[in-house]
């Protein structure tokens, strides 16, 4: 084994090593959280501990056994995922498991907070496996691939755990100075200054909480709500889909085919729709199930973005052609933000409506705008579905031509 080879395995097994530290430090927090906090949100506070402690602890097995066996120079078999349909009838199991227990958190919040966080793991991870099963099924293995159980997994690992950290860092950094600027251009116009002292004195009011008019009317303040959009609409999709797929440009070397490219990319994306999942799920408890269903488009937007990114990566670093890495950086960024866009809008519409805006309150035309974003994620869903089972095959096709090829 070669120097950087070694390098690389041991820095897997370091990786594996903190991760397996920081998940039991976290078991601990999920294992007597419940024994001392008593509050009615038991349940969604009880998920952070036990979310962090599951994938950490997860992450770091699978990164430290796969490190220690790189040192002990044993080749990582092929990666050769089980049938998606299987991976799809356990998280239905985990859909209504989930749902079961919650109905028993009314009753007995303290035994749920124990019960609920394995299942939601597994909703929040099964979908974004299944996607990964399916797209490298439609991608013949083949002798000499690089597409190993080891790279899969260094690359998902990458997309969970270190693509979230880095993109919230940078997000808040950007989206923090936006809004010093948009604050600083406020107080200079007439009004603007008294108008930001309402806005601090409301911030600071302790009825703010438990008052959804005021939280309302905050978030649908004009300057707010483009901070919001700028946040979730611009600054995130093109932060994201920067990071995620910087795996496949230090992998990507001759020899490697677009199809590998494309599915170390569709990999990261995974990772990151599952800690994504993992993370938002808790904040609408009340609609736990419908989320977990609802963020399967989202995770087709990720895994795509990603996907199709990598292969603009590969085309850059192999063919030389670094043109179509722009041109692949702007259409995962399309693609992202266009989803990213209809959720933010129709979240901002569902505000306003109950918040009783007046130009909404119990209108007609807030229901059939309502209706239009919906459809409208519900039909962009079905065609990043399509296109990413057409790209899969086409690539796959691809595959099985570049190995029957002479040298």
């Amino acid at each position: 084994m070669n120097t950087s080879k070694r390098i690389g395995q041991t820095a897997l097994v370091v990786s594996g090593g903190l991760l397996l530290a920081v998940g039991l430090v976290c078991g601990l927090i999920y294992v007597a959280l419940p024994l001392f906090y008593r509050a009615a949100d038991l349940i969604q506070t009880h998920l952070l501990p036990a979310s962090c402690a599951g994938l950490a602890l997860l992450g770091g097995a699978l990164l430290a056994y796969q490190g220690i066996r790189g040192l002990l120079d044993r080749p990582s078999r092929l990666f050769r995922p089980p049938r998606p349909g299987w991976l799809i009838a356990l998280f239905l199991l985990a859909l209504l498991a989930g749902e079961g227990i919650l109905l028993l958190g009314r009753r007995s919040p303290q035994i749920a907070a124990y019960l609920f966080p394995p299942w939601h793991f597994m909703a929040a991870l099964i979908p974004s496996w299944a996607v990964l099963a399916f797209v490298a099924r439609q991608i013949p293995a083949r002798e000499g691939s690089p597409n190993s159980w080891r790279m899969m997994i260094v690359q998902s690992a990458y997309g969970a755990m270190m693509v979230p950290l880095l993109a919230f860092a940078l997000e808040a950094s950007i989206v923090g100075l936006a809004s010093i600027l948009l604050f600083l251009g406020l107080s200079s116009i007439p009004g603007g200054v008294e108008r930001l002292r309402e806005i601090v004195s409301l911030l600071q009011s302790p009825s703010l909480p438990q008052d959804p008019q005021q939280i309302g009317a905050l978030i649908l303040w004009p300057p707010i709500a483009a901070l919001i959009g700028l946040g979730l609409v611009v600054v995130a999709p093109l932060v994201e889909e920067l990071l995620k797929p910087l795996g496949v440009a230090l992998a990507a070397r001759p020899g490697v085919q677009r199809s590998d490219a494309f599915l170390w990319g569709v990999a990261a994306g995974a990772g990151f729709a599952a800690a994504e999942s993992l993370f938002n799920g808790p904040l609408l408890l009340d609609a736990w199930g419908a989320g977990m269903l609802a963020r399967g488009g989202a995770t087709l937007v990720h895994t795509l973005a990603s996907g199709w990114i990598g292969l603009g990566w590969y085309a850059a670093i192999v063919e030389g052609r670094w043109l179509r890495l722009l041109r692949n950086i702007a259409g995962g960024f399309a693609l992202h933000a266009l989803w990213n866009g209809l959720i933010v809008t129709l979240g901002l519409l569902a505000l306003a409506s109950t918040t009783q805006l007046p130009v909404l309150e119990g209108s007609l035309l807030a229901g059939l705008m309502g209706l239009f974003l919906g459809g409208s994620l519900l039909v962009y869903s079905v065609i990043l579905a399509v296109t990413l089972l057409r790209l899969s095959r086409r690539l796959g096709g691809e595959s099985i031509v570049g190995e029957l090829a002479p040298p």
